[in-house]
């Protein structure tokens, strides 16, 4: 089977479906993978899940199927793309075109592969520019996207220890968690600090997480 990382999404005729994976599956090519990277698998069930197994990063096969159109868009996210969960399988967002004046036009889907930096997470109305790809069956959806100003500012929640929370709302979340090792400066953060930093998606746990904190006098 051939797919990306985002867990492994495995496509049926029917559904699309998170396949669990453990590092251990990876075949010794496979050491370096990332979120959106393609990988082939072969399936196994064990205790009623499909696990994949013997996973391999393969080329990006989207110019097999897509032709990439020069001219570059400027747009605006209307929904980004969701993590898969077990209840939860809708993974394609929605961008819309801006043309020269800012009035907004057609809409394009995308999903993580569409996206230059698949750590950086889109949000509801993120600037954005991106290129259109065709399919063989003349379908589009919106590639090569590149958020136009990762930085995001929000305000200091709570900080137990060695880790603490932002308020700023992303995806299904109000608050999004950080790691004193991402402060930069190395300044005490209190509840109530207003900060910048980057939110971005752990490689670990696939959640949102920021980075790269920095205290806004």
């Amino acid at each position: 089977k051939k797919n990306f990382i985002q867990q492994i999404k495995y496509k049926t005729i029917h559904n699309i479906q998170p396949i669990t994976f453990k590092t251990n599956s990876l075949t010794k090519y496979a050491t370096q993978i990332d979120l959106g990277d393609e990988v082939e698998f072969s399936l196994r069930k064990i205790s009623g899940r499909l696990t994949a197994e013997n996973t391999l990063k393969v080329p990006t096969t989207i110019h097999n199927f897509y032709s990439i159109l020069p001219t570059i868009h400027r747009g605006r996210v209307v929904s980004p793309v969701r993590m898969i969960t077990n209840d939860d399988c809708e993974i394609l967002g929605r961008i819309q075109k801006l043309n020269e004046d800012g009035i907004p036009c057609e809409c394009y889907t995308y999903s993580i592969t569409g996206v230059k930096n698949k750590r950086v997470i889109l949000l509801p109305n993120d600037s954005v520019t991106f290129s259109v790809a065709v399919g063989l069956d003349y379908s589009t959806r919106a590639v090569n996207i590149i958020l136009e100003n990762e930085m995001r500012k929000g305000k200091i929640d709570t900080v137990k220890g060695q880790f603490g929370f932002i308020d700023f709302a992303c995806e299904e979340n109000k608050k999004i968690f950080f790691h004193n090792s991402e402060i930069d400066g190395g300044f005490e953060l209190r509840p109530g600090d207003d900060v910048e930093f980057y939110a971005q998606y752990n490689l670990k746990s696939g959640k949102p997480c920021a980075s790269k904190l920095r205290r806004v006098k």
